[in-house]
């Protein structure tokens, strides 16, 4: 469930204002018009008001402004190719950092030298080494052919690759400004930060007091044992990206091909967008596993043609539609599905500010709601799998209104010392505590819980349940309020940590070469000074710093990339 996470929040559109050159290039760079944005390069880069396009960053007035004239959100202190990049607009980010040829002054070996934004593009790593992580992600998929989730799509990465995405201890471990600059930009936007922040700083400011450390410390800006919310596409997609960002490191970007689960077939070409490998593989076993539409339906979950898929459906608004189109929004329905193709539990949080249900009424249940979207935060099992034949490691999300946003550990958060501030023996192997609880420390119910294996039998409860798919624990929590002291016990699972002393062998896995690859390089542009000719960044109310990081990583990432003219994200 996507909206345009940069819109204007249910304002009114506002009368139509006058926009200057640089006006224009912000409104191209916000919304994706390459053509406009390349018309306007073609003009005058200076914008006749010593105003250079290609390397100008935008003003405390220029957010003002474009939020009233355009009703767009946009921060400050960014050039128009971060504006692009943070929104996926990539045609927008090519036309930026094409050589400015007829106008380059510098010439090297007899080749004019390109624009200076074009080796400060936040590519991090090879574009080359992510396609090949997609790729080889989709290469895992299979479709089970028979037991009892037969037509299910699941991804089955090698057990001894990477299959968590982690904030890795070296950068967790840096100075407060040199994390800012290292995990900065990779952070979810503030306005989206606001609504995750309702549903999870508790976690924070509880292990800060379990830790004791001073609950104003900067230190909790960007603790090393939280978990840290990284920027998600909102480009419909958002829990596709999610769950492969959580998983790899990458985005859900690469079309499913002709064969595999899912794909574009028939005329399906000529209507449609290809769909990417996880939303295809969700399509898939929406469409083909029997199991899983009778456990979907028996909650309340609308199916095409019901459970046999040939009864007549007058609601229009199907599963199976919503996860047909590219770029579709999804509801809590998918997330059951996603944990059933990715083999592994699912964690979401969302705080009751985002209109969700938490008190159910009489016959119903928290499942019945989350099968109309009235729900979203919760626990979804792969309960149709053998325990056996599943990842203990869940993913974790956030819910906001309309978008889905991947919460990552660090591995500085499997310390011995959160495990014993949370009254717990810390596990081996080394694993960081994910809370099973909302806001008000309220167990998550599990949702879409499995069928009854036999007639009259009774549900398994859903501590028994998650026992069976995650590692549970039980965490004592106490805090002081003058004389009064207040112990909670709340539930709790562990994601382990990725071994990493592989990294150096020669058979190192894909995700192990893209992981160790991206830390290496924001290693490096952490240890860059700001440079002398950025603009002083501007105040800002919340608390991880973007603004600092985005300031330096712009220049910092020339000195470590090793192809200056790479132009893509990862």
């Amino acid at each position: 469930m996507d909206d345009d996470y940069f819109g204007g929040y249910g304002r009114e559109p506002p009368p139509t204002a006058d926009l200057s050159t640089w006006g224009e290039a912000i409104i191209a760079a916000a919304t994706g018009d390459a053509a406009k944005m390349r018309g306007l390069l073609a003009g005058d880069l200076d914008d006749g008001a010593g105003v250079n396009l290609r390397t100008f960053r935008t003003s405390r007035e220029d957010v003002r402004f474009i939020l009233d004239a355009r009703n767009l959100v946009i921060d400050a202190n960014q050039q128009l190719v971060e504006i692009a990049v943070e929104r996926d607009h990539f045609d927008v980010v090519i036309a930026l950092t094409e050589p400015e040829l007829p106008k380059s002054k510098e010439v090297v070996d007899g080749k004019p030298v390109p624009p200076r934004v074009a080796r400060s593009v936040s590519t991090f790593v090879q574009p080359r080494l992510a396609d090949e992580v997609r790729d080889h992600l989709a290469s895992r998929l299979e479709c089970l052919t028979s037991g009892p989730a037969a037509g299910l799509a699941v991804l089955r990465l090698p057990p001894e690759s990477r299959q968590t995405f982690f904030l890795p201890r070296e950068v967790m471990a840096l100075p407060l400004e040199g994390r800012r600059v290292a995990i900065g930009a990779l952070l979810e936007d503030a306005y989206t930060m606001e609504s995750i922040d309702a549903a999870t700083s508790w976690w924070k400011v509880a292990l800060s007091e379990a830790l004791q450390l001073p609950a104003d410390s900067a230190e909790l800006a960007l603790p090393p044992y939280s978990l840290h919310a990284l920027y998600t596409s909102g480009d419909g997609n958002c829990l596709l990206h999610a769950s492969s960002l959580a998983t790899l490191g990458v985005r859900d970007t690469r079309p499913a091909d002709p064969g595999e689960p899912g794909a574009v077939v028939g005329d399906e070409a000529a209507r449609i967008a290809p769909r990417r490998t996880l939303r295809a593989a969700v399509h898939h076993s929406l469409l083909h596993c029997g199991a899983l539409r009778a456990l979907l339906a028996h909650h309340g979950c609308v199916l095409a043609g019901g459970v046999s898929g040939t009864e007549p459906t007058s609601q229009v608004e199907t599963l199976e539609a919503r996860s047909a189109l590219h770029g579709n929004s999804l509801d809590p329905p998918h997330l059951l599905v996603l944990a059933h193709v990715l083999r592994r539990p699912v964690v979401c949080y969302a705080s009751a500010a985002v209109g969700e249900v938490r008190e159910v009424d009489s016959g119903r249940t928290f499942s019945s709601y989350a099968a109309k979207g009235e729900r979203m935060s919760g626990i979804y099992l792969p309960s149709l799998l053998s325990p056996d034949e599943t990842s203990r490691d869940p993913i974790v999300l956030a819910y906001t209104p309309g978008h889905f946003t991947v919460l990552v550990n660090s591995e500085a958060a499997s310390d011995a010392a959160v495990w014993s501030a949370l009254g717990l023996t810390p596990p081996a192997p080394a694993a960081a505590p994910v809370p099973l609880a909302d806001e008000t420390c309220t167990p998550l119910p599990v949702l879409f819980p499995p069928l009854p294996h036999a007639a009259g039998a009774a549900p398994l409860d859903e501590t028994t349940l998650c026992a069976r798919y995650l590692r549970m624990h039980a965490a004592t929590l106490s805090t002081t309020k003058g004389d009064v002291v207040d112990v909670k016990t709340l539930p709790l699972t562990a994601q382990r940590v990725p071994p990493r002393e592989r990294a150096s062998a020669p058979d190192i896995g894909l995700a192990d070469e893209f992981y160790e690859s991206v830390w290496a390089r924001r290693l490096a542009a952490a240890q860059e000074p700001l440079p002398s000719d950025t603009r002083e960044a501007p105040a800002r109310s919340y608390s991880f710093g973007r603004e600092d990081s985005e300031a330096q990583m712009a220049a910092a990432i020339a000195a470590s990339l090793v192809d200056q003219q790479g132009g893509g994200s990862s």
